[in-house]
Parts: C-alpha cells; structure tokens; sequence
C-alpha cells in the first residue's frame, strides 16, 4: 500500500541548508523537433535552488537518450543553462547525468540525524549508533542520478533503464498515456523495494509535497494533473573500502530524480 503525507509549500519558503537534490530543469518540455534542447542543472528543494554550470568532467558520463540511441552531452565549461544540445529525433528524449563522487561533513549527530528523518532513513540511524560510529564530523559521499523526459514532436516513446547506479524509469509516458504516471525504481538495476520516494508539484508559485513508498517490485504511480514534475529518490549505505581511503567518507547516499510536466 502506498503511503501519502500531502504538504503544500509556496515557493518563497526558504529550502534548507542541508538539502541537496539534484535535478534537470529543461526550459522546454515539450520542443520542435527541430529546435534545440535547453536544461538548467538545479542543487536545492522544492524546485528552489542554485543553479550550477557545466563542465567537462562532470558530464563526462551524462547524455541524451532516445528509444535505442543515445549521445553525448557536450558543452564549454561554465556555460548555463548546463544542458544545451540537439534531440536525437522526434519522439520522447531522455536527458541523463551521473555525477563524480562529492563530499560533504555533518557538523553533529543532531544535523545528520534530521536529515536521515527528513528522507526517511531512520535505519542508518540505528545502524550508525550501534556501531558506536562518530558523532561530530560525520563523513558522507554522494553520487547523483538525474533524468529529464522531454517531449520533442508528438513525444512518442518511452522511458527505459540507462544503467545509472541508481535511477527512476518511468513506465509510462506522462506526454502520452493517460492517467497516474508509473515508475519503478532501481538500484544496481535491481528493483528497489519499500523504499521512500518523494514527489514535487508545482503549480504555479506553489508547491506539493507527496511522499511515497515503492513496493515489493520497486515500483509507484505519481498522480495526475497539470503540473511540473519532479521525483526524488535517496537511498544511503556504508561507504565502500575505497570511498573511505580515497574520501574518508562514513556513508555514501544516491540520490536519483526525473523532472517532467503534465500539460
């Protein structure tokens, strides 16, 4: 059974410091086939947030996606929007980005234990204090996962696995089909069971909150309705071997997340 908690928020309330999504916000969902691609690289919540610029190496593993094809996604360091590049056809296009491994340190136990409350993480609480682990300068790695459907023409298709470590897969085309919008999540290509995942409408200067939970095949449905879209997932996990020697990091979260609109 899914479960709900419904809050809405308007976007002049401030995101907090902590938080850390990461999506792609294309300027256009819906573009000409001829007519070029365009996406913001946002960090922050609630569709709030700074805007970050390109680079080569850190989209030296992103790219653009449609049925069986895909591509590279070039650029010149610095430029904003982060994304701009060519479709790869009509139809349903997929951005795509994983990022490099970034670090970040918990000033305490209370600021690390707010955000793993807050996505829903209590078990690596748990976890963390019966292995007697720090409580000050707590070491997390992160990697980010996000996608971006735009519909280019009459937006045909649809969304697949692109074997990022953590991803959304929408099962549904939300330009086409009718009705709620189905997703599945994965992890290593697996399904992701009984995880938490988050949903953002926002409607005008408005925003709602939906959260989620996937069930025993890793999947969930996002309800209907004009808005644009953004849906989040983070999963945490003790760092690898070599994420501690090479980061010192404790912990490494995956954050996943794919942006849309419904017209």
């Amino acid at each position: 059974m899914l479960r709900r908690l419904i809050a809405l928020v308007l976007l002049t309330t401030a995101w907090p410091a902590m938080a850390h999504e990461f999506w792609l916000e294309p300027l256009a969902y819906r573009v000409a086939p001829g007519e070029r691609i365009a996406a913001r690289a946002r960090n922050g919540e609630f569709f709030e947030g700074v805007e970050l610029s390109y680079s080569a190496r850190g989209y030296a593993q992103s790219g653009i996606a449609l049925g069986d094809a895909t591509g590279r996604l070039m650029g010149d360091n610095g430029q904003r929007p982060a994304v701009q590049t060519r479709p790869l056809g009509p139809g349903l296009n997929i951005l795509y980005h994983t990022s490099t491994a970034s670090r970040l340190t918990y000033d305490d136990l209370t600021k690390f234990e707010a955000f793993l409350r807050g996505k829903r993480l209590e078990a690596a609480l748990a976890q963390h204090l019966a292995e007697g682990l720090p409580t000050q300068d707590i070491s997390e790695g992160y990697f980010r996962f996000a996608k971006a459907l735009i519909a280019v023409g009459d937006g045909q298709g649809s969304d697949r696995a692109l074997g990022l470590g953590f991803e959304l897969v929408a099962e549904t085309n939300p330009y086409t089909d009718q009705g709620d919008t189905r997703f599945r999540l994965l992890y290593r290509g697996q399904p992701r069971a009984n995880a938490p995942a988050f949903v953002f409408l926002k409607r005008g200067e408005a925003v709602e909150k939906i959260e989620l939970t996937t069930d025993a095949q890793g999947r969930f449905s996002v309800p209907s309705g004009p808005a644009e879209v953004m849906v989040n997932a983070v999963m945490i996990r003790p760092s690898s071997s070599r994420m501690r020697e090479q980061m010192g990091t404790i912990w490494t979260t995956l954050w996943a997340s794919t942006t849309y609109r419904v017209f």
